[in-house]
């Protein structure tokens, strides 16, 4: 045996790891060890697969070697029912082990998937991942043995209904799997695919690595190559050549789903940081689309941070894009904010080639604050969705008006999705709702309830209201902290806790307002809303005073932990509570009638759980029948090859952002655009007409482009103007 193989098979000689970035014990040969240990193993791949695994029900894990996967999945889904196939005796005595030592009822079947059931002869490797029935070509033949090969049809029957994952590893003999599996593909209608795709092997068992490609597509399968360095994605063009994905790799695992439930989807987030509840609950969307629908997921990040590190724990790849917002909660000074779209559009352009390589099905912005999710798709001509949970509270900046900005977004997206009824009234009454939908944050993830929490109450037997709305001031505190003051004027023990403090103005505008009412000693201002779950699993009521439309993650988590919450009849918390049965409201403002409401429970303890169990049990049915996951997969797949909607709005914008004009310049020209708005008919025409320029031109040759718009938008332009041209 050659020495690099030596012990591959020497049971007495295992190792015992545990796995680089996912943590669980596994015995391998020596030669493993730098696999498993000594770095994360396929790590996009494994980490797709981990996530996938939460929503699956079975697992076919086809050349499973010391199970590796097999023990991944049964980790993440101690339900899933698990099948692993490998047909080399030392193997299988060590995957069978790797399985016990983790307690995992999985099945190990001794066999071969091939296209056909009966003895074959199969060649076994000295390299013990590399045996086929026809081994890998770059380790010697040990032995060639007969061995029993069955069809995976064969097991169609021990499956319970819903999603399956396929995992092939087989050096070669892929399509002789795919062959096999005619009943699986006909019976189970959410069949995903992990296939090692590896021409060296394909062409050593007669088959054309291209060959394999069709048979995916005509199969009716979507593929994407994993890329485990990069840890990103790339969509494959199942009609190319092969190499044009493969580069210089020896092999890569391809995710297959099929091409009616096939979605990539690239976000937009203007944050990097997993600290407010928007970045969870965009956290939690894109880890249930992957595992709940099969769905690929990617999100755009100004720099990485924990939210980048979060998303790929979840097989979401991260791509750093630093881009600025082109409106916030604070003013943005009008040079700095052009100046700031000036280059974030160009580090956009640039980074186009990298987005065109991913060939998502829809781009997605998952805030009104920033537009580059919208660019990006109206410059590769991609469907694209705006994902409003706020807007009211912003302020628009130099760019437009804020009507005009909701215009804007409304232009500029094939579909709008806001994050509550409210909102959806408030900022696009009248709008068709097949054209702007209301989604929830139906699967969040709640704090820990298991092991001793340290306690945050500075007062014994105190009332702890949680107020759910962010800080700054001015967002319905002022009645929370009033109604707070006389509460305990009147001899009520209370105590407040605030979430969300992390701009020193802000705090040092609230610890203003809390002294003017009395109230430093009784409240907590704890910072950043994720460090705010301790006291939120310990307070008693929720409270939501801010007169927004939308609608603040912490109260949907307050009601899921059993807490009722007190809230103003505006909000979009109003929509998700019974007034009267599983909490009250009050009108913004009417701190006399919040006095009252919070009075009630007060005076009433026992109603507190009462309150708080009926909101629980309400809420579920409330959020699932607006479940973000679900309304975005049903919204994606119905735009998917639909065309970008090509807002002028948004174009105007661009083209200014294209030739970095000064703020005086920008408003003089807005003016006149303003004007020319009024001519609908005019501007219709011209629209028409530039939409036969944007669909002929390539995104790389948008500047050329641009200006042919501008100058048919400004027909008198400077003569520097014109020699730009």
């Amino acid at each position: 045996m050659n020495e690099p193989f030596a012990e591959d098979f020497d049971l007495d000689r295992l190792v015992r790891v545990k796995a680089a970035r996912f943590g669980f014990d596994l015995f391998t040969v020596p030669r493993f060890v730098k696999h498993y240990a000594g770095q994360a193993y396929e790590e996009m791949t494994a980490l797709l697969v981990r996530q996938n695994a939460s929503g699956i029900c079975a697992f076919l894990d086809v050349g499973a070697h010391h199970g590796f996967y097999s023990v991944l999945v049964g980790l993440r889904n101690p339900h899933c029912r698990i099948l692993a196939f490998e047909p080399v005796p030392g193997n299988l005595e060590i995957l069978r082990r790797n399985l016990a030592i983790h307690g995992l009822a999985a099945e190990t079947v001794p066999c071969a998937a091939a296209d056909r059931d009966g003895p074959m002869p199969f060649q076994v490797s000295q390299a013990s991942d590399r045996s086929g029935f026809i081994a890998n070509p770059t380790a010697p033949i040990l032995r060639t043995v007969a061995v029993q090969a069955v069809r995976l049809d064969q097991y169609v029957d021990r499956l319970v209904p819903g999603p399956v994952l396929v995992k092939i590893d087989v050096e070669g003999g892929e399509t002789s799997v795919l062959q096999g599996m005619s009943g699986l593909f006909a019976q189970i209608e959410d069949l995903r695919i992990v296939l090692e795709f590896n021409p060296h092997c394909l062409e050593a068992n007669g088959v054309s690595p291209q060959s394999l490609l069709a048979q995916l597509g005509d199969l009716g399968y979507v593929a994407f190559a994993m890329h485990e360095e990069e840890r990103q994605y790339e969509k494959v063009d199942l009609g190319r050549d092969w190499h044009s994905f493969l580069g210089d790799r020896r092999h890569v695992n391809l995710f297959c789903q099929r091409k009616e439930r096939s979605l990539s989807l690239c976000f937009f987030s203007p944050s990097s940081a997993l600290g407010g509840g928007s970045e969870r609950s965009l956290l939690e969307l894109t880890g249930n689309l992957v595992s709940e629908h099969g769905s690929l997921c990617s999100v755009v990040v100004p720099r990485r941070g924990s939210l980048a590190e979060a998303l790929e724990e979840r097989g979401v790849p991260a791509l750093p894009l630093e881009v600025g917002p082109w409106c916030s909660s604070a003013p943005l000074p009008a040079e700095t904010a052009f100046e700031s779209m000036h280059r974030s559009y160009y580090r956009l352009r640039f980074f186009l080639p990298e987005l065109e390589r991913l060939s998502p099905d829809l781009f997605l912005t998952d805030t009104a604050a920033v537009p580059w999710g919208a660019v990006a798709a109206l410059l590769l001509d991609r469907p694209h969705v705006w994902m409003i949970r706020e807007l009211g509270d912003l302020d628009p900046g130099p760019f437009y008006p804020l009507g005009r900005l909701v215009d804007t977004i409304r232009e500029a997206s094939n579909h709008l999705v806001v994050g509550s009824e409210a909102l959806r009234s408030a900022l696009f009454p009248g709008m068709d709702p097949s054209q702007c939908s209301v989604a929830y944050p139906a699967h969040i993830d709640l704090p820990a309830l298991e092991g001793t929490r340290p306690a945050v109450s500075r007062l014994p037997d105190s009332t702890k209201l949680f107020i759910a709305d962010p800080i700054p001031p001015g967002n319905g505190l002022e009645d929370a902290l009033g109604a707070a003051a006389e509460l305990i004027r009147l001899g009520y023990r209370l105590e407040l806790c605030l979430a969300g403090g992390e701009n020193e103005g802000d705090a040092a505008e609230l610890k203003a307002l809390g002294e003017r009412e009395g109230l430093t000693p009784f409240i907590h201002d704890i910072g950043p809303a994720s460090d705010a779950r301790a006291f939120l699993q310990q307070a008693d009521i929720g409270l939501s005073c801010s007169p927004s439309p939308g609608l603040g993650r912490a109260v949907i988590e307050a009601l899921l932990l059993g807490k009722p919450v007190v809230c103003s009849d505006t909000g979009g918390a109003a929509e998700l509570i019974a007034d009267g049965v599983s909490g009250l409201v009050y009108s913004p403002g009417d701190r006399e009638q919040l006095v009252e409401k919070l009075r009630f429970f007060l005076d009433h303890p026992e109603r507190i759980r009462q309150f708080g169990d009926r909101a629980r049990q309400d809420l579920f049915s409330k959020l699932s029948r607006h479940a973000d996951d679900q309304v975005i997969a049903q919204i994606g797949l119905a735009l998917v090859g639909q065309p970008n909607p090509y807002s002028s709005h948004l174009l105007r914008l661009m083209l200014d952002w294209e030739h970095g004009e000064s703020e005086a310049q920008y408003r003089e020209q807005i003016e006149g655009l303003t004007q020319r708005a009024r001519r609908a008919e005019t501007l219709a025409a011209a629209r028409e007409r530039e939409l036969k320029d944007i669909r002929r031109t390539r995104a790389w040759r948008i500047a050329q482009f641009c200006w042919k718009v501008r100058a048919r938008l400004f027909p008198g332009g400077s003569a520097r103007k014109e020699g730009r041209n």
